[in-house]
């Protein structure tokens, strides 16, 4: 293998910044109020971001002006309780397990909506093109990658099974693509336990899969739920047994991410294996935030598993103004930590330095 090949390519929601979408700390801006879309119509976005507010302001003790409740404490709370069986408060776990779908379902919403193609990224994937034993590892919902690929022609796979729509089949040779956390683009069968993706498109979002009318009436928006019944949200039929509710499975921001699931165990193993075997891994994007602890834990099974990788080197390009990102690296990595860009992605994309294989 020639020793610029086997590059394990790890990306957060940096990368897909380059792309108009906001990183997580800028989410929450959007969270409580978003205007009306073509998957949410305004009555159902008004009645989420009803629903949402209001219990920022029980839970949280949330005011106009100040500061928003952490992503992770929202869905860390929701996820204790719903699946504790436990009130938080007078939400009783019908009205929390209905309110992380309508968070979810706004997540989805909000990254959706800037979206425009990056030439940076459209660079960086036709350089991992050219390349042998290279895989991407991402810790995103998006299909920003997805869409990059299907632009410049270069096949990919989520190297787990599962039923393409509309008819894509990946080839042999197409870039494994990991989405640890789940996807946008996917979904799950309850009946038959068949996958579907949805190439490049965020299908969840766009079949409304995170919405149901129950949830409405459990969350008391009687006058909302036979509007999300009159536009037929979630009708995705599975093509495996032909179930016309197909579900969806992603791991959010919780400090208690639901990783208990057969797919998930794929990815995970699959990740495992990519990582083990690459002797350079580039992070983009990805700051190695402490709750990500599963994700840290994987890294260090996987170097400490390495076969013949003694010597790996860590490449790291993130926008880090006030060296924290950094620090936290080398805190992580010690010496393997070989290059450190601090300008973003972007930015190390035009600059005269290798962007795969060997450090400079």
């Amino acid at each position: 293998m020639d020793v610029s090949d086997g590059n394990a390519i790890i990306v957060g929601a940096g990368f897909s910044r380059s792309a108009g979408l906001p990183l997580t700390s800028d989410v929450s801006r959007y969270f409580l109020r978003f205007p009306e879309t073509f998957p949410t119509p305004a009555a159902v976005q008004e009645a989420i971001s009803r629903q949402l507010r209001r219990f920022w302001e029980s839970v949280f003790g949330y005011e106009d002006g100040g500061p928003f409740p952490s992503f992770e404490d929202h869905f860390t709370a929701l996820d204790l309780a719903a699946n504790a069986g436990h009130n938080l408060g007078h939400y009783s776990p019908a009205k929390l397990r209905a309110l992380r779908r309508l968070s979810i379902h706004r997540v989805f919403d909000i990254l959706d909506s800037n979206y425009s193609p990056s030439r940076a990224i459209g660079v960086f994937l036709r350089e991992l093109a050219g390349r042998e034993k290279t895989s991407i590892i991402s810790t995103n919902w998006d299909v920003v990658a997805e869409k990059h690929f299907s632009d410049a022609a270069i096949p990919f796979t989520y190297s787990i099974p599962g039923h393409w729509d509309p008819g894509y089949v990946p080839s042999p040779n197409a870039i494994p693509l990991i989405k640890l956390h789940g996807s946008a683009n996917w979904h799950y069968c309850d009946v038959c336990r068949t996958a579907s993706f949805g190439f490049t498109g965020k299908t969840a979002l766009l079949y409304r899969t995170f919405l149901e009318s129950r949830d409405f009436v459990a969350l008391g928006e009687h006058e909302v739920a036979p509007k999300v019944e009159e536009i037929g949200l979630g009708g995705v039929p599975c093509h495996g047994c032909h179930n016309r509710r197909m579900s969806a499975r992603v791991a959010t921001f919780s400090y208690t991410k639901a990783f208990d699931f057969f797919l998930f165990h794929a990815l995970w193993d699959r990740a495992l294996y990519q990582l083990r075997e690459s002797p350079f891994w580039t992070f983009i994007g990805y700051s190695l935030p402490e709750a990500d602890f599963a994700f840290r834990n994987l890294l260090l099974t996987a170097g400490a598993a390495s076969l013949g990788h003694t010597h790996r080197q860590v490449r790291v390009v993130a926008l880090d103004s006030d060296g924290s990102v950094r620090d936290r690296y080398k805190r992580f990595f010690g010496h393997r930590l070989v290059e450190f860009h601090d300008t973003g992605f972007d930015a190390w994309v035009d600059a005269p330095v290798p962007l795969l294989g060997p450090a400079a």
